[in-house]
């Protein structure tokens, strides 16, 4: 494991970065890319039935507990956990390299809002995947239900296999015993997302459409 591996130089930066080793021919690694925390929603409102204001509003937000006014006039403690609601968990993203075994990543965590991971073989071609190291879409879509990821994204695609939308169903389908006993099936169908190389942008309409 390689843990915060930018450690104190990045203390500024939103982005945590943790990295584990894949199973590869040479050297590959998985990296596991977390937001920070985003900070509450300060309820304002509230705030202001309390007589807080100004800068105390700042201090509320910021978890300090302030000085405002009761119901019945006299002088009370605003407190922050009250007027403000809970920091919201940054989202997880996780990029592998080239692997043909992802399970070195998981004791950084499971829970992402994105799996990458590579596909370079279907099930026709999988007897050569595992000797050279890589993943088939079975696979993949096994491990990314095994890491409880919300969207799959498949990438690395051998120049044999073009039938993108059979290796989708195969990838959704897969009842994910390779890693752990949960279904893939739980990925939705519109949560799964083709390459770039098949994807046609259409920047007017803001929607993807097949190549």
């Amino acid at each position: 494991m390689y843990e915060n591996i930018f450690g104190d130089s990045c203390a500024s930066s939103p982005v945590r970065v943790d990295a584990g080793l894949l199973v590869h021919p040479v050297q590959s690694l998985g990296y596991v890319l977390t937001e920070a925390d985003r900070a509450g929603t300060l309820d304002a409102r509230l705030a202001a039935s309390f007589g807080v204001r100004g800068k105390d509003l700042g201090r509320l937000k910021s978890g300090e507990d302030v000085q405002g006014v009761g119901a019945d006039g006299a002088p009370c403690v605003v407190r922050a956990s009250d007027c403000v609601s809970k920091p919201t968990p940054g989202r997880r993203l996780l990029f592998l390299g080239d692997t043909c075994d992802s399970a070195g990543v998981l004791p950084l965590g499971r829970g992402f809002a994105a799996v990458v991971h590579e596909s370079t073989f279907d099930d026709s071609s999988a007897a050569l995947a595992l000797p050279r190291g890589h993943s088939t879409a079975r696979m993949a879509g096994a491990f990314a239900a095994a890491a409880g990821a919300e969207a799959l994204i498949l990438t690395h695609f051998s120049q044999v296999m073009r039938d993108w939308w059979a290796v989708r169903g195969v990838a959704l389908n897969e009842p994910a015993t390779l890693l752990m006993p949960c279904s893939a099936s739980a990925l939705s169908p519109r949560m799964l997302l083709p390459p770039l190389s098949w994807m046609r942008l259409s920047p007017r309409r803001s929607q993807v459409t097949r190549a």
